[in-house]
């Protein structure tokens, strides 16, 4: 069945649908954003009868998906409900309302050269003997904008014909005429600008139209948006709901928001978790909850589109939560900053399970399995991109789990670390990588000057980060055919800015000594602050990389061992 259709429609029609509230915005696009640069180069296209692409509408109708709408920037209608809303022309339409059909300035931002780029008031005009003079780029020069509203005098002594006057043009051309006592040269000029202008361009402009009809599915929005928008702002499901829910007058981004402060007003390491997130694990719940028919788990486009407002308010405060207990688990693993947070798409099935487990999580043999799971997914690297398939089906299997020991999941059994993918984790871009990381401070990593085991309450004060354990310089220099060894994980581990200061390019020997010198630090103090690193404090106090790099890989391996409980075989 074909969900869409394909017409043009005529400049002037277009507008006064617009006016007359027939062509609205969902709530979910964002606000108007373009320049006065932009709007005279629109201008000039109309003005020469180039095409400024098609625009998209979604016809209104579908039960399934009520969107709530707003006019465009600038029009003033009486709460009427739209007949279409734009998908994609948002820009293009309200700078050609603005310009061209509204009793007010347009309100575009300053041009792209300025460096406030704050909001101006503009009244655009075309000189006419320049739109009339041959060579294209005159009509560029022949429109401009201006902060105030000229009088008719100087519009019509210097023949600057007002484009918000544009589908008025014959009462501006009769006034003018006027006040040029009828002159023939005049005459012509203002009968040349409305033929070849006016009637040819602005009365005659059709724009390609492609209307989604009111049967287009929900779930086939957001895709087309994406694929549509040229604004650079991404729409997700998220955005759709926001407005969904608004037009049952419930405010979800400021419930949202509202939550978002609650999980990140003591923490930082949930910064990064978004209100599209936030919406998959209560719809994770919602169906999970639904008669217990575990085929029916779903956190899809789709199914979170058909989240009843009623469902989203039974779990939302379950879902927050969920979150809640997902901070302190973190922190048990040592993963106290969202810079070093390896995933966050795995917190929405692990908030889930956390809700609907409740005071079960406190159980250390629940925790112990939880601890499993969360690190096969993240040094098995299975949570890259958007695994939905994956949050479901880690939703059920850890839960019956929990229930049965002989039920081991998926993400545990597909998990598997490479000795050679060591080798490979350079930074934090790799959710390993910085899985690694955490791991270090869980084995009571202490910071190489302070002493201070790196924890919680001294990791922000201190600037704890990740650096050269043999500094990169010094490998440069004295490393055999510099490779990826000095710069992957194995040669790096987490210190504080201070210690990382001290200890610059220097030797690794070099830099010990002026280290337990400025520490008032006994040698044999430092090694136990070394071997807290899984370092071999001979292999520093040696300059000896080999044997460090060695020893030091070894040791990561058993820790990462330890946290999947697997075997790595090479």
């Amino acid at each position: 069945m074909t969900t869409f259709t394909i017409d043009k429609i005529r400049l002037e029609k277009l507008l006064d649908k617009i006016v007359a509230g027939g062509i609205q915005l969902p709530e979910f696009q964002r606000g108007w954003i373009w320049d006065d640069d932009h709007i005279k180069n629109l201008l000039a296209s109309v003005s020469r009868n180039y095409p400024i692409g098609t625009i998209m509408m979604l016809e209104t109708g579908n039960k399934e998906l009520n969107f709530a709408a707003r006019p465009i920037t600038g029009v003033k209608t009486e709460n009427k409900d739209p007949d279409e809303l734009i998908l994609d022309g948002q820009q293009r339409l309200t700078a050609l309302f603005q310009s061209l059909y509204s009793d007010l300035p347009a309100n575009p931002k300053e041009s792209m050269s300025t460096k406030s780029r704050k909001r101006i008031n503009r009244w655009y005009y075309m000189d006419i003997k320049k739109a009339l003079a041959p060579g294209e780029e005159n009509i560029e020069e022949a429109i401009n904008g201006s902060a105030d509203k000229l009088g008719f005098d100087q519009q019509y002594n210097e023949l600057l014909f007002p484009l918000f006057k544009t589908f008025d043009f014959s009462n501006w051309r009769d006034e003018c005429d006027s006040y040029w006592h009828h002159d023939d040269e005049i005459r012509r000029l203002l009968r040349q600008f409305e033929s070849s202008i006016i009637h040819e361009c602005f009365y005659s402009y059709d724009i390609p139209y492609v209307t989604l009809l009111k049967e287009t599915q929900p779930e086939a929005i957001c895709p087309i948006f994406e694929r549509i928008n040229s604004t650079g702002v991404n729409l997700d499901v998220f955005d759709l709901l926001v407005a969904i829910y608004a037009s049952k007058n419930f405010n979800l981004r400021k419930d949202w928001e509202t939550r978002e402060r609650r999980l990140t007003e003591k923490n930082s390491v949930l910064n990064d978790i978004k209100g599209s997130d936030f919406v998959k694990t209560v719809t994770l719940l919602a169906t999970y909850n639904n008669g217990n028919n575990s085929s029916n788990v779903s956190c899809s486009r789709k199914t979170i589109l058909k989240l009843e407002l009623k469902n989203y308010k039974e779990w939302a405060e379950a879902a927050t939560t969920g979150y809640e207990k997902t901070v302190k688990f973190l922190a048990s693993q040592k993963i106290f900053d969202s810079k070093y947070l390896p995933y966050t798409t795995q917190l929405i099935p692990l908030s889930a399970i956390f809700a609907v487990l409740g005071g079960k999580s406190e159980n250390a043999g629940v925790r112990d399995k939880l601890v499993r799971w969360y690190w096969c997914g993240v040094l098995g690297e299975l949570y890259r991109g958007i695994p939905e398939s994956r949050f479901v089906r880690d939703l059920k299997e850890v839960l019956n789990w929990i229930k049965d020991d002989r039920l081991e999941p998926t993400t545990i059994i597909e998990s598997n670390f490479s000795a050679k993918r060591i080798l490979d984790l350079k930074d934090r871009r790799s959710a390993a990588f910085k899985g690694i990381y955490s791991l270090l401070l869980q084995n009571g990593a202490k910071d190489f000057l302070s002493d201070i085991t790196i924890d919680i309450e001294n990791y922000f004060n201190t600037n704890i980060d990740i650096h050269h354990i043999f500094p990169k310089k010094w490998c440069e220099r004295n490393v055999d055919s510099y490779d990826d060894r000095c710069d992957c994980i194995v040669n790096k581990t987490p210190l504080s800015n201070k210690t990382h200061t001290k200890i610059g390019d220097r030797s690794t020997e070099e830099y010990l000594r002026i280290l337990e010198k400025e520490g008032k630090i006994k040698p044999s103090r430092m090694d136990d602050i070394l071997k807290s690193h899984l370092i071999k404090p001979s292999a520093l106090r040696s300059n000896n990389f080999e044997e460090f790099f060695s020893e030091r890989e070894k040791n990561l391996l058993k820790i990462i061992e330890s946290a999947t409980g697997k075997q790595i075989l090479d």
